[in-house]
């Protein structure tokens, strides 16, 4: 699709600023969580996922839990199967 290096590495230079743009963003709301509570130390990148997910409980009150009953492990596959099938005509039979 992108036909040369050039426009490859030219996208992955666009999506670069965007996500490191994002990304500072996203530190500085973590370290706003842990200033709040009134620790005293900066974000390392061990604590990166941990107040990830802290923030995004914050900003899209997002529980796990509350997704589970939909994505059951035997309805997931058969969704899977059943996309596999109509995007490429894939079929799949038990043994």
């Amino acid at each position: 699709m992108a036909k040369t290096p050039e426009h490859v590495t030219a996208f992955l230079h666009q999506i670069w600023e965007a996500a490191i743009h994002a990304a500072l963003k996203e530190r500085a709301e973590m370290q706003g969580i842990i200033d709040k509570k009134g620790e005293n130390f900066k974000l390392a990148a061990s604590d990166w996922w941990y107040y990830a997910e802290k923030l995004r409980n914050k900003k899209y009150h997002f529980d796990e839990n509350e997704l589970r009953p939909y994505l059951e492990l035997n309805h997931v596959r058969e969704g899977i199967f059943t996309l596999c099938n109509k995007l490429y005509g894939i079929g799949f039979e038990k043994i």
